[in-house]
């Protein structure tokens, strides 16, 4: 009988550090603006560094629940009252769409701040690995771009299956082929 190891990222000695402060950011792509929350996360395998980028969590993994509007006051200095009222209407209205969606993000990051959420290291190595499949599974542009809906005459989705390559590389220099194969069965499941 065939016993399988299951592998997960902490059993081949995968850990990641947050650096700095969450950022409350807002992505655009012309018609969308997509407010979250990034991290400056640094992957490591021990002592070594494997890679390190910036992870982004919708707004909808922070709870605003149960915070004073006086406690998100130190997080953001200068801003107190705006921060304090968009709190208020976010905690009666979770899913309010408000018009300075920066300031919405920043909010956000201050609730993180204050709550001390940071990313988990199970989700990290998921995007990361996912984010890698170009490059370990050698897939050129077009048939990734058609992997994912991606108009092959985009220059931006160029840029982007670029940068999930460059992770797939990074990954390669600091994993065996044989963790990264483990990682992304895991990932998959």
């Amino acid at each position: 009988m065939e016993t399988t190891t299951h592998i997960t990222p902490e059993s081949i000695g995968l850990s990641i550090e947050v650096e700095g402060q969450p950022q409350g950011k807002v992505d655009r792509d012309g018609k969308n603006e997509w407010p979250h929350v990034a991290f400056m996360v640094v992957l490591k395998k021990g002592d070594k560094t494997i890679l390190k980028q910036e992870y982004r969590m919708g707004t909808g993994h922070f709870d605003p629940k149960g915070i004073s509007k006086y406690s998100i006051s130190k997080y953001m200095p200068g801003n107190h009252n705006k921060a304090e009222d968009i709190l208020d209407i976010w905690q009666r209205k979770p899913f309010a769409k408000f018009v300075d969606q920066e300031f919405f993000a920043r909010v956000v990051a201050a609730v993180a701040q204050h709550k001390k959420i940071m990313p988990k290291l199970n989700d990290f190595v998921h995007s990361v690995i996912m984010d890698g499949r170009p490059y370990f599974e050698h897939l050129c542009f077009e048939e990734w771009a058609d992997e994912y809906g991606y108009d092959t005459d985009s220059i931006k989705a160029n840029k982007i299956y670029e940068q999930c390559c460059d992770i797939g590389r990074q990954l390669a220099r600091g994993l065996t082929k044989a963790e990264i194969d483990a990682l992304a069965e895991w990932a998959s499941e």
